[in-house]
């Protein structure tokens, strides 16, 4: 697992994601509340996310979207998340930014362990799963590229529970 953060981040960071390093739990939400400095936040319903940000800014209006991510797949610098009860999809897609936290443990090596891990291979599908790399962009026909089209203009990840 450790061996597998680095890749992780270098992946993110050609995708222009950044990645964040914290020992533990406690230290990842500090260092997302740095992160959101203040800004309106909407955010999802897990105990992870206790103590960061109070939310309950519209997601159409907040700042940050703040996260937990299920999974990180080294191999192409995603995070990976369902959505259920208590995560909206649009807390996930219209803040312009999004702060997540993921744990060192959840990073895996490929897309095929990572889509095991969400449960899209079992018969239980979990019903709407999502892979992040990066900020949203696009390209009109020029091939100029834009950002935050179909999502987050920036994205931030902050993984706790070992260093890299």
């Amino acid at each position: 697992m450790a061996e597998l953060l680095p890749a992780f981040g270098a992946v993110l960071a050609e995708l222009d994601g950044v990645v964040h390093h914290a020992a533990s739990l406690d230290d990842a939400r500090a260092r997302a509340r740095d992160l959101i400095a203040g800004g309106s936040v909407a955010r999802w319903d897990d105990a992870a996310l206790d103590e960061i940000a109070p939310g309950g800014a519209p997601a159409e209006d907040a700042e940050v979207s703040l996260i937990l991510a299920d999974v990180g797949i080294a191999e192409t610098g995603q995070i990976g998340f369902v959505h259920h009860a208590g995560r909206p999809r649009g807390v996930a897609v219209l803040p312009p930014r999004q702060v997540a936290l993921l744990a060192a443990a959840d990073v895996v090596a490929s897309v095929a362990e990572g889509l095991a891990r969400l449960g899209v291979a079992s018969a239980k599908h979990p019903g709407h799963a999502v892979l992040v790399a990066g900020p949203s962009r696009t390209a009109d026909i020029e091939q100029r590229m834009i950002l935050g089209v179909h999502g987050p203009r920036t994205l931030d990840v902050v993984v706790y529970g070992a260093t890299a």
